[in-house]
Parts: structure tokens; sequence; C-alpha cells
């Protein structure tokens, strides 16, 4: 068996893994930490299923047919500065010049 010459660059190494293509091992966790707290505080049937209902919500808004990482990207963008933002007409520099006295 041959060895390739070239071994091309993996773009997605840093990207999470899907379970089923929308949900990944870390939201798991958070659904299954929020209905475990539920159970030990409140024991709540409707918290529960808002719980539920409210992830299945956020997968199909922010998940379902759009590009990996959409919702991460989204949520950083809402809470950037908004001198940071992308896209912006009245963006600032990251570095700006300094002031030139007119004297």
């Amino acid at each position: 068996m041959n060895e390739p010459l070239v071994i091309s660059f993996n773009r997605q190494v840093g990207q999470s893994i899907y379970l089923f293509w929308l949900v990944e091992p870390a939201d798991m966790g958070l659904v299954m930490g929020a209905i475990c707290l539920n159970m030990m505080m409140f024991e709540n049937y409707w918290l529960f299923l808002w719980t539920i209902l409210g992830y299945f919500t956020y997968v199909m808004c922010l998940r379902a047919g759009r590009p990996r990482g959409y919702d991460h990207h989204f949520f950083a963008e809402l809470t950037a500065s908004t001198y940071l933002r992308p896209g912006r007409a009245d963006a600032h520099d990251y570095i700006r010049p300094p002031k030139e006295d007119n004297k």
C-alpha cells in the first residue's frame, strides 16, 4: 500500500463533533445537567418538558439547515462590542493611528 506524498490539511479539526448532524456532546451534558437540577431541586414535570422543548426549539432554529458553528458565531456576534462587529459601516480600526496636533 502506497502512502500519499502530500497530506492535505484538515480545516475542520477545530470543529465540534455532531451527533445525528444536529446535536453536540456538550449540549447533551448541558441538557442532562439542567434536567438533573430540576429533578433535585424542584421535581417539576412542567419544567422538565419546557427544558426539552426549549432545547428542541434551539436546535431547530439555530442548527437545522445551517452550517456548522452558526449558533456559536451568532451568539458571539450578539455579545461582541459594537465597534468589533463585522460588516458595519461605522466599524473602527483595531489599531488607531496616533492623533496629530494641528499647531
